[in-house]
């Protein structure tokens, strides 16, 4: 039976099946069936697995693949919690079995029984879009569940030694900056600057009690009929004791409204209804139920922010070094009817991307692979002509290097990947690109690109890039050729400034962005 919830296992997610049924024989009801092993494919994270022996299901949790931050993933930790949790709190699934035998299927995993309900990510189910109170019951009973939660006597369940409540706050922030350090790619100063003001803007607070750490709407799941019924909720692995509030800042970081940025928007993991509560009555109605004191609720939504940020950076990361090969983090989608269709895929790192004047096609910049030498490879420019085109990451970089690691699993390479454009230059880090549609500027940069290249960071000899250049195409959108634009950023290998974007203004003229300084350029042309 192929259930709609799950997906087929990852190729590089997957294990040996038989092993595992034979470990398991006698240790659950069922497990002398022949076992069949599908995927959730929503998380990404922890990797999540159904067990199906027929008569019976099972879901597996396991830590994601590669080096792992310290604390972080802890099965045995999420099976403590679970084993006894289901007692005082329904909606926590019962843990039935703890494997610390890295052996049987390459780390520790634990087994849990399985809910079945509605996940909700992206898009509401189409029942409770229909339903005029649907997004209202979902808020209602997401908030009031965590506050239920909240008031769990832990004692009672033997789980008062499950972390130490007093100075939580402060190991969250300064643990999240450390998370940060270990997995970032690049430096950026913002971050640092929403870490200093963390750690000065701690509130002083004597509210404790069990805390999930990873609350939000795609961790709960709901009655497939009724969106006011909660069924269970999910991924406790990072539960401990603490200040309460923190919660309730990790949903609000998560929470996304109409109202929001676009980008953020872009990014939820919601959907975007404005029959939702907003945040601030999330925060009312909490406060409400629980009768905790919410005075420094911004602290700890900006608090869950900066957690994104070390979450994301985390997952990135992995995906950077090749630990993980989850075609998500590598490709430009885009929504067509509130469906996610790809575009592009194969991609490593893109920041810019703009559509031709007259063609309509999308040309992006791709940043190359990191560590394999200072002069290699180069960064990209690529242009999509067919939707769906897969542009060879991770197994070939620029127009013909292939990959030490990844290369040699896949064959006939010419034929299967699109080359770039134009190589920019290795290590260049391409980000903004911008079509010139305007007529202030002569007529040479009609319909042709200037793309900012804010600089190489992790080079031993030569820094390259800290320029913005400007890329000729032909009238049909084919490379003609690329010039510096803008240089002097860099001087005897000290850079005084960091070009991230272009911008063409109405008037014609061109704004160009600084984020080492926090400028912005205007650049004119008077012939």
């Amino acid at each position: 039976m192929i259930n709609s919830d799950t997906i087929s296992v990852r190729p590089d997610e997957a294990f040996n099946e038989n092993r595992l049924r034979e470990y398991l024989i006698g240790k659950l009801d069922g497990s002398v069936n022949k076992i069949s092993v599908r995927q959730f494919g929503g998380g990404k994270a922890n990797l999540t697995y159904l067990l199906d022996f027929g008569s019976h299901q099972y879901v597996l949790r396991r830590p994601p693949l590669g080096p792992l931050a310290p604390t972080a993933h802890d099965m045995s930790r999420e099976y403590k919690v679970l084993s006894v949790l289901y007692k005082k709190f329904p909606y926590a699934p019962q843990a039935l079995h703890l494997c610390e035998n890295k052996e049987i299927i390459g780390s520790p995993f634990f087994i849990m029984e399985r809910k079945v309900g509605s996940v909700i990510r992206n898009k509401l189910p189409e029942k409770f879009y229909n339903q005029k109170n649907g997004p209202e019951l979902i808020s209602e009973q997401l908030i009031k569940t965590l506050a239920e939660f909240h008031q769990v006597n832990f004692s009672a369940i033997g789980l008062n030694d499950l972390g130490k409540p007093e100075g939580f706050v402060e190991r969250q922030v300064n643990g999240w900056k450390k998370r940060w350090d270990n997995a970032k790619h690049e430096d950026l100063d913002s971050v640092d600057d929403i870490y200093a003001w963390l750690i000065n803007n701690i509130p002083k607070t004597s509210q404790y009690s069990i805390v999930h750490n990873d609350y939000k709407l795609d961790n709960v799941m709901f009655d497939n009929h009724d969106p006011g019924k909660i069924i269970a909720v999910f991924d406790w692995d990072m539960c401990t004791l603490g200040d309460p509030l923190c919660d309730l800042g990790s949903l609000l970081s998560y929470w996304c409204i109409p109202s929001d940025p676009v980008f953020f928007q872009q990014a939820s993991t919601m959907p975007i209804d404005e029959r939702f509560y907003s945040r601030e009555r999330l925060v009312d109605k909490y406060a409400s139920i629980s009768g905790n004191d919410i005075t420094s609720i911004r602290f700890y939504h900006v608090l869950g922010l900066y957690r994104l940020i070390g979450i994301a950076a985390q997952i990135y990361i992995r995906f950077l070094r090749g630990q993980t090969k989850d075609k998500r983090f590598a490709a430009i989608h885009k929504y067509v009817d509130g469906k996610l269709v790809t575009v592009a895929s194969g991609v490593r790192n893109s920041v810019g991307f703009d559509w031709h004047p007259k063609t309509n096609k999308l040309y992006f910049s791709d940043n190359g692979r990191d560590w394999l030498g200072d002069n290699s490879p180069s960064c990209e420019l690529n242009v999509v002509n067919k939707e769906g085109s897969f542009f060879g990451y991770p197994y070939k970089h620029a127009k013909d290097v292939i990959d030490p690691e990844f290369g040699s699993l896949i064959t006939n390479l010419d034929l299967e990947f699109v080359d770039p454009i134009a190589e920019l230059g290795p290590h260049v880090a391409p980000l903004g690109v911008a079509f010139y549609d305007k007529s202030q500027f002569p007529e040479k940069f009609n319909d042709s690109l200037f793309v900012a290249l804010h600089g190489s960071w992790n080079k031993y000899n030569g820094k390259s890039g800290y320029k913005v250049i400007f890329v000729k195409l032909d009238e049909n959108g084919e490379y003609l050729y690329q010039e510096d634009f803008i240089t002097g950023w860099l001087q005897n290998e000290k850079d005084w400034g960091r070009p991230v974007s272009p911008f063409i203004m109405n008037d014609g003229s061109l704004l160009i962005s600084d984020d080492k300084y926090d400028v912005i350029y205007r650049i004119k042309y008077k012939g």
